[in-house]
């Protein structure tokens, strides 16, 4: 919007008054114009005359045209939106400019007088949840329910993973391994799978694999349980070795299978006593080491920390401006309070999962933990993989006791509900001065203070200026 050797705005004046529009300083918008994908899976709708996004103020009756450039019948389009606006729209399955085959969409995700869809678009560019015509983000969820029959089988379920993952497609991918009154195309199934691929690495070693992920998924719906359940087919990179760690994290991501989230609904702290945090060789023992006292004061900023389970099954952590730091984070030297390091900074949206009788507590998403940051299934470098389940040693109304195998041993931590217990007030510093008479005393190597927890052996050298 500028022209000329000095980059000016221009107009052409005519010969009534003008009002120019609002512009934002520096650029052609009244806001900065931000890049918002939509997409939509038109599977099953007649696309014969095209798919287009249109509705509300922005896009009107003339719409805009999607595409479906791989035939998968995904449909998407890229537009330049105002920041920080909400935009009403709805699909449409025509080009034509005309208020006619707009869907109807599900009264779930609807706004507004009209029914339409509605984005709140940010300060920067992003892509939309992949939709069903007339239906919702939530509707495409991903689960082990490939069918989409509402329960899980081995033969079915089970079977088209391992299919899936051995590169079949299509009828062959099907054929006799849907149930009877599932009522999804051959398409969608795969479609579903595909979109699955986030949560299918079962063992947690960075891919799916047929003889691993698979047989592990049908081996647990066939309700193998134990070494039956394991044996022979985890990988032996994988972050998550034990039954108790598979059947916790394939149950964290079943959509039919009940929970008992609601004996652990609220937020959660880490006990404010010594051997709160530990670790040793076996469950339950912390001989390695055991936070003391004193270390509930120096690390208040790990004690203070909020562990939340809400009644929508979400898990999230409350961190504040402080959290304990370690050397294994990129950007901090040694340990101490500080501000958190992306991405265990608590941002990660998760879920959880409690599972009574198998005594486990399964956290998931992104690097969702508890207690220290490094703790995961198998090892002590924060990489999840997306998901830890905790064994579940004690659980009160206002404690509960959680232990994580880390493959050559266990980690341990002890909460409490967080308005059992206060945390720990931030430990506050302050200067004393120390002063000592050593006249007639030999001072030939100096003079220290030392001693206690504080000095140690080491001291602190002392002067005579």
């Amino acid at each position: 919007c500028n022209m000329g050797a000095y980059n000016d705005r221009f107009v052409d004046v005519a010969d009534t008054d003008l009002t120019l529009a609002i512009v934002g300083y520096g650029i052609c918008t009244r806001v900065p114009l931000v890049n918002v994908t939509f997409q939509v899976d038109m599977d099953g709708v007649d696309t014969s005359a095209g798919v287009s996004v249109a509705g509300g103020d922005v896009f009107g009756q003339d719409g805009v045209a999607m595409s479906d450039d791989d035939a998968d019948g995904i449909y998407t389009v890229t537009a330049s939106l105002e920041s920080n606006t909400s935009v009403m729209f709805k699909y449409r399955n025509t080009t034509a400019s005309t208020w006619d085959k707009l869907e109807t969409v599900s009264s779930d995700c609807a706004h507004g007088t009209w029914g339409d869809r509605q984005v709140d678009v940010g300060s920067e560019d992003s892509t939309l949840d992949l939709v069903k015509w007339g239906g919702c983000a939530s509707d495409l969820k991903v689960d082990w329910d490939f069918d989409g029959n509402g329960s899980l089988d081995a033969l079915t379920d089970g079977l088209l993973l391992v299919r899936y993952a051995f590169g079949l497609r299509g009828e062959m991918l099907v054929d006799k391994s849907t149930a009877l009154d599932s009522t999804m195309s051959a398409d969608s199934i795969e479609s579903k799978l595909t979109r699955s691929l986030e949560i299918a690495d079962i063992d947690g070693n960075g891919s799916v694999d047929p003889l691993s992920d698979g047989l592990l998924l049908l081996r647990h719906l066939f309700g193998m349980s134990g070494d039956d359940l394991v044996r022979g087919v985890v990988h032996p990179d994988g972050s998550r070795q034990s039954a108790v760690e598979i059947s916790g994290y394939i149950n964290s991501l079943s959509a039919t299978v009940d929970t008992d989230n609601d004996q652990i609904f609220g937020d959660w702290r880490l006990a404010p006593e010594a051997g709160a945090v530990g670790v040793g060789g076996s469950q339950g023992d912390t001989g390695w080491w055991a936070n003391s006292d004193e270390d509930v004061m120096t690390r208040y900023c790990l004690f203070d920390d909020v562990y939340s389970f809400n009644s929508d099954d979400s898990y999230t952590q409350s961190m504040g401006d402080l959290t304990w730091l370690e050397g294994w984070q990129e950007g901090q030297d040694g340990e101490s309070c500080g501000a958190p390091i992306a991405p265990h900074d608590g941002s990660s949206s998760a879920t959880y999962s409690y599972d009574a009788d198998a005594g486990t507590l399964t956290v998931t998403g992104g690097t969702a933990h508890i207690g220290l940051a490094k703790v995961r299934n198998g090892g002590e470098d924060g990489n999840s993989n997306g998901s830890i389940t905790y064994l579940v040693s004690d659980l009160t109304e206002t404690s509960m006791t959680l232990d994580a195998f880390i493959g050559h041993g266990y980690w341990r931590f002890k909460l409490v509900s967080a308005d059992s217990v206060p945390a720990p007030e931030p430990v506050t510093t302050v200067s004393v001065t120390f002063q000592v008479n050593m006249d007639g005393v030999d001072t030939a190597n100096g003079v220290s203070v030392m001693g206690g927890a504080v000095f140690g052996q080491a001291g602190l050298a002392m002067t005579d200026d």
